[in-house]
């Protein structure tokens, strides 16, 4: 229990307590890189020149995202990799980094039970997409049948004495390194997008005003002076477009960990899980409005100028009918979102230990697109909207336990 007690003590716990059988956490912060190598990792150095080796497999794709500074100061810190000067203002931005230390000495969770490590921002009152450091430092953790160790989007970096499952279990993983509980993209909340709103109806032209009429002294009915396209109907107004589907947000990210487990009692292998988050559904483009009618003009109007012989002297209109508002086009339909990105879990046990574990991944599953909006009807009806892009899947993370990939 050497490793034990030194891993507590750098969080400043308490051994006596812990001794005790108590549980100790203790919430921290590290200001630099170099504290962060030394505290966080319990590689050797012999394995971390192993990581190194193949630390990037898989994470090619995001070379040339703001990701690849993050990737490059975690090879730093978790393998053994130089310091990335030129990365060094941006890190800064995120240190002192979130830390949080749990230590038990002995744990047991009861059968079908899970144990749910997850750091939460909100522990730290920090922004959701900040990224959390979780230690987990067990003596002795037994898993009754069918309980689980499971932790959401931090980095993981669990080190236990020695892991006791007493059981095959019916769940797909004993330990789950799993995403993040939110989604990534330009905006926060739901991870579906929200459907785009209808576009209003175009307003109905209005009718042709009839002129008024007057007598004039010698009795002849004569109609007040107007103007010539006042008799005619006015157009209807176009139909509004429908909104955009927003776009589904990026599935959560499955984050870097570290698994180290000294011994292992079990009849069937420890099985660790690990899986990216699904991206979200884009939503649906609102429909187009349909365009208004047109106003009708005046029907013909004929009068009686008192003129003798001519029973009517004047005619006037008929007044032209106004056109037809345009239908509105569909919105366009949200993007999917993508699924969510993977770091890399090393996982390490003794060699007589090797047929005592196994480890698999998966990726998110990427967000359909959204439906395009139908279009509004007119004279000339409107547009579909396009329908919305799926996400792309992203990589599944790399695992490897003894620098064996799975």
């Amino acid at each position: 229990m050497e490793e034990f007690q030194t891993i507590a003590l750098y969080a400043g716990q308490d051994l006596e307590k812990l001794s005790k059988g108590e549980t100790e956490i203790t919430y921290f912060r590290i200001n630099t890189p170099e504290e962060v190598r030394k505290i966080l990792c319990r590689a050797s150095l012999e394995d971390r020149k192993k990581r190194s080796e193949t630390f990037f497999d898989g994470l090619e794709y995001r070379s040339k995202l703001t990701q690849a500074m993050h990737d490059r100061g975690e090879a730093y810190v978790f393998a053994n990799h130089p310091w990335n000067t030129k990365d060094a203002l941006g890190h800064w931005n995120h240190f002192p980094i979130y830390v949080k230390m749990l230590s038990v000495a002995e744990k047991t969770i009861k059968a079908g039970d899970t144990w749910d490590v997850t750091l939460s921002p909100a522990e730290w009152q920090a922004n959701e997409r900040e990224e959390m450091y979780n230690i987990i430092n067990a003596g002795r953790l037994t898993l009754e049948k069918d309980a689980r160790i499971i932790v959401r989007g931090n980095v993981f970096l669990f080190t236990c004495q020695e892991l006791i499952k007493e059981d095959e279990s019916v769940k797909s993983y004993d330990i789950g390194v799993l995403a993040t509980p939110h989604g990534f993209g330009y905006r926060y909340g739901c991870f579906d997008g929200e459907n785009g709103g209808n576009g209003r109806n175009g307003e109905n032209g209005k009718g042709g005003l009839s002129p008024l009429f007057r007598t004039n002294i010698r009795g002849e009915k004569t109609p007040v002076p107007f103007g010539a396209e006042s008799i005619n109907g006015s157009d209807g107004a176009n139909g509004e477009d429908g909104a955009n589907g927003e776009d589904g947000l990026t599935g959560g990210a499955c984050r870097f960990a570290e698994i180290n487990i000294r011994n292992i009692k079990s009849a069937v292998p420890v099985v660790a899980g690990i899986m990216a988050g699904n991206g979200g559904r884009g939503g649906n483009g609102g429909n187009g409005g349909n365009g208004g009618n047109g106003g009708r003009g005046i029907r013909e109007i004929s009068y009686n100028t008192g003129c003798p012989g001519s029973p009517f002297g004047n005619i006037i209109g008929p007044g032209k009918d106004g056109r037809g508002g345009c239908g509105g086009n569909g919105g366009r339909g949200g993007r999917g979102g993508h699924g969510g990105i993977s770091s890399n879990v090393y996982i390490t046990v003794p060699d007589s230990c090797t047929k005592l574990i196994s480890a698999y991944s998966k990726p998110g599953i990427p967000g359909k697109g959204g439906k395009g909006g139908n279009p509004g009807f007119g004279c000339e009806n409107g547009k579909y909207g396009k329908d919305g892009r799926e996400g792309k899947i992203m990589p599944a993370a790399k695992v490897y336990i003894n620098h064996v990939i799975q």
